[in-house]
């Protein structure tokens, strides 16, 4: 009993080792930090053009071109998408995605004397200082 329980533990030591070592490189085989997520790994097709942050509406499940038009589009209706995304992300990552000194957290309420849901987003972050600057994962 207590051989096949070192062995176990073993095994289980080795499969660890090598999920780090794999989750220190990014997809190109570029070493990176451990756990420091990209925004493409959390938003498909992420991009900066110039000097612009490109979000394609693809990349958010609940925006449509409507919603996000600059000039008669929802603010409410995008913040929602992208936090949600964000959030939805948040819980789906795995490996280099995790991240530990960022957390996005989602609470719902139901109000029943109107038949609307109520949803709360939270996000922390840790920063090296009161000005800014994210600490690393």
């Amino acid at each position: 009993m207590k051989k096949r329980t070192l062995l176990t533990g073993i095994w289980f030591g080795f499969l660890a080792v090598i999920i780090g070592w794999v989750t220190i490189f990014n997809a190109s085989g570029a070493f990176r930090a451990p756990l420091d997520a990209t925004p493409d790994e959390w938003f498909t097709n992420w991009a900066v053009v110039s000097t612009n942050v490109v979000l394609p509406l693809a990349s958010v499940d609940e925006m449509n071109a409507a919603q996000a038009a600059g000039a008669s589009g929802d603010i409410r209706q995008c913040m929602y998408g992208i936090l949600n995304q964000l959030y939805g992300s948040s819980t789906n990552a795995s490996g280099a995605g995790i991240l530990a000194k960022m957390t996005v957290a989602k609470e719902q309420q139901y109000d029943r004397s109107t038949g609307e849901s109520i949803i709360t987003f939270s996000v922390s972050f840790r920063l090296t200082n009161t000005v800014g600057g994210v600490v690393g994962e």
